[in-house]
């Protein structure tokens, strides 16, 4: 028989037994308010024991309020070579902090938070909890680890004031986001990279492949696909599996195959501060790839082991609520959850000099804890996947792009742009190099004002990580090639904030897989030499790109087939299937 704590003095058996409580005969499942942080039991009329489980009640408002730790500081840190660990576990019954093989007994705060201080500087070392919690004994990571051991088997203490991260930070900017893979960029076997799939491999510079190709193409941002711990690839043995990174693990934790030494714990960090400082030296923002709607598995992680039942969403049966198709939901309308949220992207900006956000699956997370992301972080680009989906959020809830106007700071990757501009991503048509010029057209290339307040909010694509690259669609559909450029063009030139998949500019393809996730290196890796065999479609991309740098007031002109951006010296054509530049003298 299991025993359910779900509302305040109510209990819930799974079996139909008569329970008593406390010398109290439980009919109804109707008790005392219980007090979280003590041991509770039923037993049955022969006797047995059984532990109470805590579920539905760390879903009620009394629970939000009566564990409030959000001004808590969680995690481990050291401050004047004194480590303290705190975890946020208000079901627990006791906790232990286990380090150099032993344990020790973690203090309870009426918050729910467990703390424990030690007079000495333990960086680098590692440590786990030990959880007893709804009966059962939970050897577990820190929600809030920096560092870990490979695969996450143990957090690791870091001393930040030991690592030389000095990263130089950008003054805020608008312009051209490039999306890219950190594996992807660095595993062509014809180019001699010294860094194989690793951070450092971003920093490396072949003639015109590698960082320097994106320093000559011109755009303002790089985006990396995520870079936070991810369960899909075991870390000793990097190049067995292939992984895009949607299926996190430990959030703040950087990914341990992208380290150029797994065996230091905290070689990643310095690793990954090296990066985001020579993109900035080059004058190039870094974005970071979030995932925050859903966790790989949800039974060994940290977050299920810490707070059962809490850190995700559930329907009435308790069962996982799966609005994401991979699983489970992250909660992040409950208050502590949130705070784990804008807790991990204000470490990411604070230590890294971050310069935004790219919010996976959006539309899954809650409206407030976007704002309170943007609030906390003013500075930073906030944008995601502002999908409507089904999911156990309240529609009025949802960060979808029904809602933008709630979020008047947040863009929104837009499917409108894509489908009428680039076709849809079945690869079943190339938009408006098939249907030409049209009021949706028009309305998109305008900055989508029938969907957003501004056009700062609307993400202007036709291609990233997801489904068929452009290339494939032209491909698939037996096309020539110049249509890209028209495409193109109007991805960079059109209202709003442009967005490119590495290589869309140099007809860069998947083999005609249309969701290369989890397929070989060599369906996703870069394959550097088609900048040289695609060089003058790529030279187009980078004179848009200027284009508009060096005409932020241009005009944008329809006619009856074309588009023209009207420039102080250029004027630019788009037809669907060519393009025209003509100089004058400005108007």
């Amino acid at each position: 028989m299991k025993v359910f704590y779900d509302n305040l003095g109510q209990l819930v058996t799974s079996e139909d037994r008569k329970i008593f409580y406390k010398d109290v005969e439980v009919i109804d499942g109707k008790i005392p308010n219980l007090e979280l942080g003590q041991e509770h039991f039923v037993t049955d009329e022969c006797g047995r024991e059984y532990p109470i489980i805590h579920r539905g009640i760390v879903h009620t408002d009394w629970f939000a309020k009566t564990y409030d730790a959000t001004e808590e500081r969680l995690g481990s840190y050291v401050e004047n070579d004194q480590t303290t660990f705190n975890l946020y576990a208000p079901t627990a019954t006791k906790v232990f902090v286990s380090y150099h093989n032993k344990k020790h007994l973690m203090l309870r705060k009426p918050n729910g938070v467990y703390t424990h201080k030690v007079a000495k500087n333990l960086h680098n070392v590692s440590y786990s909890y030990v959880v007893h919690v709804n009966g059962d004994i939970h050897v577990t990571t820190d929600v809030y680890s920096k560092a870990s051991l490979p695969n996450g088997v143990a957090s690791v203490v870091v001393d930040f004031k030991q690592l030389n991260l000095n990263v130089v930070p950008l003054k805020p900017r608008k312009g051209v986001i490039l999306e890219t893979q950190v594996r992807d960029f660095s595993m062509d076997p014809n180019v001699p990279f010294k860094n194989r799939g690793k951070f450092l491999g971003l920093l490396e510079s072949y003639g015109n492949y590698g960082k320097r190709h994106i320093e000559d193409m011109g755009v303002s941002h790089i985006q990396l696909m995520p870079v936070n711990d991810f369960g899909s690839v075991d870390e000793m043995n990097p190049f067995l599996n292939y992984n895009w990174g949607y299926d996190p693990m430990q959030y703040m934790v950087l990914e341990g195959s992208y380290s150029s030494d797994i065996t230091n714990p905290v070689q990643v960090i310095q690793d990954f501060a090296n990066v985001v400082d020579g993109y900035h030296q080059s004058g190039i923002g870094v974005n970071l790839d979030v995932v925050f709607n859903h966790i790989y598995e949800v039974f060994p992680s940290s977050l299920n082991k810490t707070v059962p039942y809490f850190y995700f969403r559930y329907n009435e049966g308790y069962y996982l609520l799966n609005g994401t198709y991979c699983g489970n939901e992250i909660a992040s309308e409950r208050p502590m959850v949130r705070k784990m949220i804008v807790d991990t992207c204000k470490y990411y900006a604070e230590t890294f000099n971050i310069d935004g956000f790219r919010f996976d699956l959006m539309g899954i997370m809650d409206i407030e804890t976007l704002n309170s992301i943007q609030r906390a972080l003013p500075n930073l680009h906030i944008y995601g996947e502002g999908w409507h989906m089904q999911s156990g959020l309240s529609d009025q809830m949802k960060a979808s792009i029904p809602n933008s106007r709630k979020m008047p700071n947040v863009g929104h990757f837009n499917e409108q742009f894509r489908d009428v501009i680039g076709g849809r991503t079945d690869g079943s048509g190339l938009g408006f190099a098939d249907t030409g010029l049209t009021p949706n057209i028009q309305m998109s290339v305008l900055g989508s004002n029938n969907i957003f307040q501004s056009p700062s909010q609307s993400i202007n694509y036709v291609e990233c990580h997801d489904n068929y690259a452009l290339a494939d669609r032209v491909a698939i559909l037996n096309r020539d090639i110049n249509v890209i450029d028209s495409i193109n063009a109007l991805v960079i030139l059109s209202k709003g904030v442009p967005f490119m998949q590495i290589g869309q500019s140099f007809f860069r393809d998947k083999q005609r897989n249309n969701n290369s996730y989890n397929l070989p290196d060599k369906i996703n890796h870069i394959d550097w030499s088609y900048v040289d065999r695609y060089r003058d479609h790529h030279e187009w991309v980078k004179f848009c790109i200027q284009f508009r740098k060096e005409n932020p007031e241009y005009r944008i002109d329809f006619d009856h087939a074309s588009i023209r951006f009207v420039g102080s010296h250029q004027t630019l054509s788009i037809h669907p299937t060519w393009v025209d530049v003509n100089q004058h003298e400005g108007e």
